[in-house]
């Protein structure tokens, strides 16, 4: 009898642990609960909220498709590092980029997230929005991806027109996970 519940209880702990550490959860749409903005631009409590200079261009696109900041980039990292310590993470972010990416999804959907990272596994980031050859704040989503170092990257997918960031596992696995 004794053997028969251990059993059931390693079968049903196995499950669970296959469920929690499902892959779903950071590569696909948000659900229902998710507070996604759709809206091309930022509303004014998210731009309060996040610095006025995401309310302008952020970045300018040369001839070869590349994105060069207009602004101070410190400003992108002072940032991120704020909304970090306002959920209580301390996280000394080293670096910022603006990656020009395709979709997972589709190939021919191009577009830039500026991402900064503190090199040790952990990056942030927001997609911009292109307006001819200038660059944006998108929709205020910020997400943060947290495993490996060469792993567990902010990617994004297009789904009805709208671009959903997500953090792509790589190497890391089931230790990539995002963070809102």
């Amino acid at each position: 009898m004794k053997k028969t519940i251990l059993k059931s209880l390693a079968g049903l702990f196995t499950i669970l642990l296959m469920v929690s550490c499902s892959t779903e959860e950071t590569s696909v749409m948000p659900d229902e609960n998710a507070a996604v903005t759709t809206s091309a631009a930022p509303s004014s409590n998210q731009l309060t909220a996040r610095g006025s200079f995401w309310s302008g261009k952020i970045a300018e696109i040369d001839a070869n498709g590349n994105a060069q900041f207009v602004i101070n980039p410190q400003l992108i990292i002072d940032d991120f590092e704020a909304q970090l310590r306002d959920k209580g993470a301390f996280t000394d972010l080293t670096s910022v980029v603006i990656e020009k990416q395709a979709a997972d999804n589709d190939p021919s959907d191009v577009g830039y997230i500026v991402i900064a990272t503190d090199g040790n596994g952990f990056s942030m980031g927001t997609i911009l929005e292109r307006t001819g050859y200038s660059l944006s704040d998108g929709d205020g989503t910020t997400v943060g991806c947290r495993g490996c170092v060469d792993g567990c990257n902010l990617r994004y997918l297009l789904v009805d027109g709208h671009k959903f960031p997500y953090c792509r596992e790589g190497n890391c696995g089931a230790d990539c996970v995002r963070e809102d």
